[in-house]
Order: structure tokens, then sequence, then C-alpha cells
């Protein structure tokens, strides 16, 4: 009965998603949106776990001129590449006060409004004119609220690799002042980079952009250009990074720190963490168990690759098993490990005086032996019926269209983050911004569809 009213919810949904819904509707449910994500932050009142505590922490810790962190088997000594984020979360402390967790959810709350709205500005690029209706789709996508608490750097990033994007195809479409867009493009994807290092898969679907228009506009002026700006995307990045190492190393005790990034292609490859290809901590132990000695924990992850292909290569029914569950893992949790999340993050923000409410005390209430995922199987089904729906749209779309080079960018992306942690360490976490990059396609397939209402008719006949 549950499933049926989630069906019948989205159902009524999507007959108000409508690619030609108005602008003033779009701002004025935007806004809407705005403030209940903010007050979602005061509801949940989350303190920062796992990954988010260290930072948050560290960064505290080093307005006190505290470093015990960046000393030998600390956690910026194991995991260097979150500096930068680390110090945006400093910088939000130094202005609005340390341990203030709320400051960094509610930035949060902004960074997910602007990735809405660059999504929408950059649709005018692929169709035309500004899909409004793909706007309110992802407003609709209840993981995003959920994540607002999450203090990450997520959605900073993505929403600063979606800026760079966007800033891209105004350079292409010489709209505004082009050295300005050109620095905008560089500027914003480097940060996206420094801030999450998997925001290199934008910009790889940027350079294959500059590529695609490089074929389609052919001249000299436009190919020129386009390696130029290419050029300087990959040198930004590559000379941002050795800035950051080299004031890393101020910290440090030696100039070359951390698990090397190759540990977390081994890791992707082994069992025995949460379901294949999950954390298990070889990243962190493969580190230590060599004394920090960075190239001995480059050739022992090597080695530990070897032994894992070889396994695959040897039996291949273990290998399609493996991937199998892995791929399945990471991509059929509805909430995207949001709701496993706030069940690890319900301990009480110490910075303010702030109580759970009786609906906070109610959602995060859960029966004897359940998860909050089992407990909330209304949002579960409305979910996975929503995700069925845009990717249904989605395969509509990309099989019957043929795309433009800027209608190319979110497919890129997707197929990018999709092969990508294939190999890499999983976690349905990661996959969120890739499937976020599916959304206006499958708004635009289900526009696509109801155009056609022979494609319907053929359905039911068959």
């Amino acid at each position: 009965m549950l499933r049926i009213f989630a069906l019948a919810v989205v159902v009524g949904i999507l007959r108000l998603v409508r690619p030609t819904t108005g602008k003033k509707t779009f701002y004025l449910i935007s806004f809407l949106y705005f403030l209940l994500n903010i007050s979602l932050v005061f509801f949940l009142s989350l303190y920062p776990m796992d990954d988010q505590y260290y930072m948050t922490w560290i960064a505290s810790d080093m307005l006190k001129g505290e470093y015990s962190q960046f000393e030998p088997y600390g956690y910026m000594d194991l995991y260097p590449f979150q500096y930068s984020f680390m110090n945006y979360v400093k910088l939000v402390f130094a202005v609005m006060g340390a341990d203030n967790y709320y400051a960094l959810q509610v930035l949060n709350v902004v960074y997910l409004w602007l990735i809405i709205w660059l999504i929408v500005k950059m649709t005018r690029f692929m169709y035309g004119q500004e899909q409004y209706g793909i706007g309110i789709a992802l407003m609709l996508f209840a993981p995003l609220s959920l994540y607002v608490t999450y203090i990450y750097g997520n959605f900073l990033s993505l929403a600063l690799s979606l800026g760079s994007a966007f800033f891209l195809m105004k350079f292409f479409h010489r709209e505004g002042h082009q050295p300005l867009n050109f620095g905008l493009v560089v500027l914003l994807n480097t940060i996206s980079i420094l801030i999450k290092n998997n925001a290199l898969i934008f910009m790889i679907a940027e350079v294959c952009i500059l590529i695609l228009f490089s074929i389609k506009r052919a001249g000299k002026r436009n190919i020129l250009a386009n390696v130029l700006l290419a050029g300087a995307l990959i040198t930004a990045y590559l000379l941002a990074m050795t800035a950051v190492n080299r004031d890393l190393s101020r910290y440090t005790e030696q100039d070359k720190v951390g698990t090397p990034k190759i540990s977390w292609i081994a890791m992707g490859l082994q069992t025995g963490g949460y379901a294949d290809g999950w954390n298990n901590f070889y990243n962190r132990d493969v580190y230590w168990n060599n004394d920090r000695d960075v190239e001995l924990a480059a050739r022992q992850s090597r080695e530990s690759i070897r032994e894992s292909i070889g396994r695959f290569l040897s039996d291949p029914g273990y290998c399609a098993k493996f991937f199998y569950h892995k791929i399945c893992s990471e991509w059929m949790n509805p909430s995207f490990e949001a709701l496993n999340l706030i069940q690890h993050s319900t301990v009480k923000n110490p910075n303010t005086t702030f109580d759970y409410s009786l609906l906070a005390r109610a959602f995060f209430h859960k029966r004897q032996g359940e998860s909050l995922d089992a407990t909330h199987f209304f949002l579960n089904e409305y979910l996975r019926i929503y995700e069925f729906v845009m990717i249904a749209g989605a395969l509509f779309y990309l099989l019957n269209r043929r795309l433009g080079a800027e209608d190319c960018f979110f497919a890129i992306v997707f197929i990018g983050g999709f092969l990508f942690h294939i190999f890499w360490e999983a976690s349905s976490q990661y996959m969120l911004p890739y499937f976020v990059m599916i959304i206006p396609y499958g708004v635009m397939g289900i526009k696509d569809m109801a155009a056609k209402p022979s494609f319907f008719r053929k359905t039911g006949q068959t």
C-alpha cells in the first residue's frame, strides 16, 4: 500500500515538474526550498562525525596553535589531500567562531542553491532556453536536502565545478567579457579540485568538451583558444597542488607524506568492508604498516592490485560477482547513504542550546534492531520511484536525441564517475553528484515522452 501511495506522490509531482515552468514560479519555489533547508539544519542539529569530526577538530586546533594531527600517524599525515578543505573550515571558524558547525551547514545550503541555479542556467546553452522544471526536479531529490548537514566539501566543490562549466559555456558562446570567462573557468575548476580531488572528473569533462567544440567550430582562432584554455586548466591545477603541498610541508616532518592514491584503487578491488570494494582501512594500514614510507606503501598497493587482477582473471565467476556486488552497493541505496550518515551523526551539537523538537525525535526514532533506512520506508520508496523515472527519462532522451557539445557535459561527468568508481573505493555517497548529472536528461526525456503520445500507445499494445 505504501508503495502505491509513493508512486501516486511521484506521479503527482512529475505532473508539476514541467520543463515549461516559469521563471517566477522557479524562484518562488527555490526561495521556499532555501528556507526549508535552513530549517533542516537546525531541525536535525547534527554533530560532525568520522572525517568531518577530524577536519573540524584540526581546524579549531590550528586556530589555537595546536598542530598535533600533522605529526607522524596523525590525520593530516595520513590524508594530506584534506588540507585545502580543512583550511576552508578554519577560515569559516575564524570568521564565524570556532566549532560553529551550523555556519558550515548553512553555507552548504547556499552552495546547494547555487548548484541548482547553475544547472538551470547551463540548460540555456543546451536547450536554447532555461529549463526551470529541471531546477524543481532537483529540489524534489530529497538526498540533496539531507546532505546539507554533511561537512565534507561535497556541495562546495560541486558548486565550483558547475560554476567553471557555466563560464566555459559562456566562453564558447562569446558571452560577456572573454578574458573574465577564461579566468573564472580556470580559477573555479582549480579550487574545486583542491577541495575535493574527484572534481578532476569535471576537469576532464571540460577538456573533452573543449575538444568537441574544436571539432564543431573548426578554425585556427577557435582551436587556439580552446587549446590555451585546456592547457591553462591543467597547468593551474598542477601549480596549485604544488603550492598546497609546499604550504603543508611547513607543518609535517617531511615533504612527502600521506598514503598513496593507488592504495584506494587497491582497496577498491578487495573485500572486507561493508560490501565488496568498500573501505576496509587498507589505505590506512598499508601506510602505517610500512612506517609511513610512501614509496613502500605504493609498491605494496601495486602488488595488491596485481593479486586482485590475477584472481579476477583466474576466476571469471568471482570477478563478475565482485563487480556486480560493488556496483549495486554503490548505486542501489535510494538515499545515497544520507540516512546512514544521519544515523551516525545524532550526537547533540555542543555549540547550541537548541534541543530536538518532537518532529526531530520522531525522525530519529528507530524501531529496535532497525536502521533509519528501514524506518523511513516511505521516503526510500519515493526515492526508488523518483530515481527510476529519472533514469528511464534520461535513457529515452539520450537514445532519441542527437546531443550537442554542451549537452554532452553532464553525460561525460556521469560516465567518468561511474567508470572511476568501478575501480576506486566504493561508497554510495560518492555517487550522489553523478546521479544529479542525469536529472536534467531525465526531465527532458519526460518532456519528450509527453510530446510523443504514440510512444505510450505502442507501449500499451506490447
